[in-house]
C-alpha cells in the first residue's frame, strides 16, 4: 500500500448506521412481523416508506424470513453482522474469522445479499435517500478535496492517477471486503475506497482480500493511522553481478526482482497486496517501459546541473529528493524513486556518467 487514505465524517455514512439499526433491533425484538415503529429509527421512517418495493418491501420480507429461522442460524446472522463490520479488526487480526454468505441459511442468504446489492447498485433509492444522506458522488467530491486528501494517485498501486474532485466520472469505489462474499457490508464506508480502474476491475475484481483459497492472511487496512509510507521500500535487487552495456536498456538485459519491505523488514500484508493487486508484475511491466525514458530524463538533467557547476553529491540529492516527492502525486512516482536509488546504489555511477558525458 503506497499510503493511507484518510477517513471522512460524511452524512452518507449514517445512511449504513441507519439499516443497521434495524438489524440490531430485529436481533434483539424479533418480531414475527415488519414494524417500522420497532424497528426503524423515527427519522428513517419516511425515507423507507418512500420507497415501497425497494426498501420497505425487502425489510419487511428480511424480518419475515429471519423470525422463521432456527435458533442457530439466527445466531449466525448476528455472528456475521457483529464480525463483519469489524473491517480494521478483520483486516489485522487473522484470529478473528468473518462470517460468509455461504454460512448462512439458503433462502435468508439470497434475501439478504440482493438486499444489500440494492442498496449499493441502486442508491439513492430515492429522493428522500439524497436529501438525507447525499450522493456517492457528493461523497467522492468531498473525500477529494485537496484539504481533505493531500495525495493524487491511487494507494493501491502508485501507478495511476486518482480523478479530480468533482470529477462527473469519479473513481469506483473498491468493496475491500468483497461484498459476494460478506453479508452486511455493501454500503459499509469502512470497506469502500475509491481506487484506480486497473486496481479495481483488472486486478483484483472480486478476489477475497482476507483469504488466500482457505489461508487466512492478514491486509493493510487503506485508513490505517499509523501506516508510515515513508516506511514502504519497494528495491530493484539484481541476481547476479552484471557489466553495464547500456544503461537506457539494463533492467532488460540483465536478471533482477523487487524487494518490498516495511521499516526494513518483509511483512504480511505486502504479500497479501501483491497477491490481490499484482504489484510485483505491474511495477516490473511498467519499469521495464519507462526506464529509458527516465535514464534519458536524468542524463538530460545531469548535462545541464555540471554545466552549471553542481556537485555530484548535490545532485544526487536533489534527483532523489525530487522522486521522492512523485511518490505521492505523481503516477509511477514510486517507481521512478526505486529506479534512480538502484542507479544510484552502484558506487561506479558517478564515473560512468561522466563517461557518458565525454
Amino acid at each position: 500500500m503506497i499510503y493511507a487514505y484518510k477517513y471522512l465524517t460524511y452524512k452518507i455514512v449514517n445512511y449504513h448506521s441507519k439499516i443497521g439499526y434495524f438489524f440490531s433491533q430485529l436481533f434483539l425484538h424479533d418480531p414475527k412481523d415488519y414494524d417500522e415503529n420497532l424497528l426503524l429509527e423515527p427519522d428513517f421512517v419516511p425515507v423507507v416508506n418512500a420507497s415501497p418495493e425497494r426498501l420497505r418491501g425487502n425489510l419487511e420480507k428480511i424480518c419475515k424470513a429471519y423470525h422463521s429461522l432456527k435458533k442457530s442460524e439466527k445466531l449466525k446472522v448476528q455472528q456475521a453482522f457483529s464480525k463483519n463490520n469489524q473491517i480494521e479488526t478483520l483486516c489485522g487480526d487473522i484470529a478473528e474469522v468473518p462470517v460468509r454468505y455461504d454460512d448462512l441459511n439458503k433462502d435468508f442468504k439470497k434475501l439478504l445479499k440482493d438486499f444489500y446489492k440494492m442498496l449499493w447498485e441502486e442508491y439513492p433509492q430515492n429522493k428522500n435517500v439524497s436529501d438525507d444522506f447525499g450522493t456517492v458522488q457528493e461523497h467522492f467530491t468531498a473525500f477529494t478535496t485537496k484539504s481533505h486528501q493531500t495525495i493524487r494517485v491511487c494507494p493501491f498501486c502508485g501507478l495511476n492517477k486518482m480523478k479530480p474532485s468533482g470529477s462527473i466520472n469519479h473513481n469506483a469505489y473498491d468493496h475491500y471486503l468483497p461484498q459476494r462474499y460478506y453479508p452486511f457490508i455493501g454500503i459499509q464506508f469502512n470497506n469502500l475506497f475509491p481506487a484506480c480502474h486497473e486496481c479495481n476491475s483488472d486486478e483484483k475484481k472480486d478476489v477475497d482480500t482476507l483469504y488466500d483459497g482457505k489461508t487466512r492472511r492478514l491486509v493493510f487496512y487503506p485508513y490505517d493511522t499509523s501506516y508510515d509510507p515513508d516506511q514502504l521500500n519497494v528495491a530493484i535487487n539484481p541476481k547476479h553481478l552484471y557489466s553495464v552495456v547500456d544503461f537506457k536498456t539494463l533492467l532488460d538485459s540483465i536478471e533482477w526482482e523487487f524487494d518490498i519491505t516495511l521499516a526494513g523488514a518483509i511483512d504480511e500484508r505486502i504479500k497479501t497486496w501483491d497477491s490481490v493487486f499484482k504489484i510485483k508484475r505491474r511495477f516490473r511491466e511498467n519499469m521495464l517501459y519507462y526506464e529509458d525514458t527516465w535514464f534519458e530524463e536524468l542524463m538530460n538533467r545531469y548535462r545541464s546541473e555540471i554545466a552549471k557547476g553542481t556537485g555530484f553529491n548535490e545532485f544526487k540529492r536533489e534527483i532523489l529528493a525530487d522522486a521522492k516527492y512523485l511518490v505521492r502525486v505523481s503516477p509511477l512516482g514510486i517507481l521512478k524513486y526505486s529506479y534512480y536509488n538502484f542507479l544510484f546504489s552502484d558506487g561506479d555511477f558517478e564515473m560512468k556518467l561522466s563517461e557518458l558525458t565525454d
